[in-house]
């Protein structure tokens, strides 16, 4: 489902400094980039605005469009945006033009936006063979279960999915910032992002959202396991009573408790899911990317791509001459190869015109076995 709109304005700073005002208001985040604003109500989807100046009848005006694709966080998100929008047009804009695929802009039937375009949707999603459902494969794949589908909600058996509710399916599934949509919020999170550490700065907001749902709700069940295991990690005292009802589930909160595949570019590397992002600044000043467990002494996996901008195929560029143990990988549309000396493996993946150099520093020889057990699984992805 989507809903996209555009309109126009002579005066884009004072209207862009107000759009603004009203998302901070509605605690939804905002990020400005020269030609666009991207307005996150909650995670799953974002409002993007462009503009572009235009001479109208010999007077200068700026064109504003946008969208927000809302099938995967739900109808709550829908309804919210239609209301930004509304939000929007109060303001100094003239021809608001909305276009809604699911109707909603004209009638504003909440129920009907759900049982009419939200739920059939997921109607026709639950027949789907895919094994990732509402999941942006770009940011990592977790660990593989035969029969299972991977959501932002968490993970269900197929026939699990074919009985799952809108409520628990969508991370806001009501008209309103509701007890549903804190519970679920918290799901998200404890899904996709929390590594069950002290110093998980997610650990506070998960946490919070719980308990506000808990206020709201006090029937609603919760997700009271996962719920005491971070108080416990992060010194949190429950506010939560003992009765609660328990949000049952065959799998319990917590992709990265197991392992992951990240992706860079065209390649596909295994890490266990503790590992976190992050970017570094390299000696020569350049960027680079690192992965590591911050939570013990772990390898330190940095990993760089590099393309040939003629389009022809990469080629290694290390020496690997001076490397013991010396090894080629097989890959799907590509080759690898890989080696250590001192206290670091090189490897490198040639993926069409593609160059990945994974380069992983250990401390004992058993985490350079392990490290190297991991890097003969790496991916391409082309």
């Amino acid at each position: 489902m989507k809903i996209e709109c555009y309109f126009r304005t002579k005066r884009r700073d004072p209207l862009l400094r107000k759009i603004a005002g009203i998302c901070r208001e509605l605690g939804y985040g905002i990020d400005m980039e020269e030609t666009m604003l991207h307005i996150y109500p909650c995670p799953l989807a974002e409002l993007a605005i462009g503009w572009r100046r235009k001479n109208i009848l010999l007077s200068s005006q700026w064109e504003l469009a946008g969208g927000c694709d809302t099938s995967q966080a739900g109808p709550g998100l829908h309804k919210a945006v239609a209301e930004l929008l509304d939000r929007i047009g109060q303001e100094n804009v003239t021809n608001l033009t909305v276009d809604d695929s699911t109707g909603y802009w004209e009638h504003r039937d909440f129920r009907r936006l759900k049982d009419e375009a939200f739920r059939l949707w997921l109607e026709k999603q639950r027949g789907q063979k895919q094994e990732f459902l509402c999941w942006d494969l770009d940011v990592y794949q977790p660990e593989h279960i035969p029969d299972t589908i991977v959501t932002s909600l968490g993970r269900f058996t197929r026939k699990e999915l074919e009985q799952v509710d809108a409520d628990r399916f969508f991370l806001w599934p009501g008209p309103g910032k509701d007890a549903l949509y804190y519970r679920n919020r918290a799901l998200y999170d404890l899904w996709t992002s929390c590594h069950y550490t002290p110093d998980d700065p997610v650990n506070e907001s998960i946490l919070d959202n719980l308990e506000k749902a808990h206020w709201a709700d006090p029937e609603l069940p919760l997700p009271l396991s996962a719920y005491r295991e971070l108080c416990i990690v992060s010194g949190h005292e429950f506010q939560i009573s003992e009765d609660a009802p328990e949000l049952e589930e065959r799998y319990s909160p917590g992709y990265r408790k197991g392992m992951v595949r990240n992706r860079i570019g065209s390649l596909r590397f295994l890490l266990p899911g503790s590992y976190r992002f992050e970017v570094e600044r390299l000696e020569n000043g350049s960027l680079g990317s690192l992965w590591q467990d911050e939570s013990i002494e772990s390898p330190q996996w940095r990993v760089s791509g590099f393309l040939r901008e003629s389009g022809q195929n990469a080629e290694y560029a290390a020496d690997f001459s001076a490397m013991q143990e010396v090894e080629q990988i097989s890959l799907q549309n590509g080759e690898a190869r890989m080696g250590w000396t001192g206290d670091q493996i090189t490897c490198e993946a040639v993926i069409g015109p593609g160059l990945y150099v994974l380069n992983v520093t250990y401390h004992t020889p058993e985490e350079r076995e392990e490290s190297r057990a991991l890097l003969r699984q790496i991916e391409s992805c082309l």
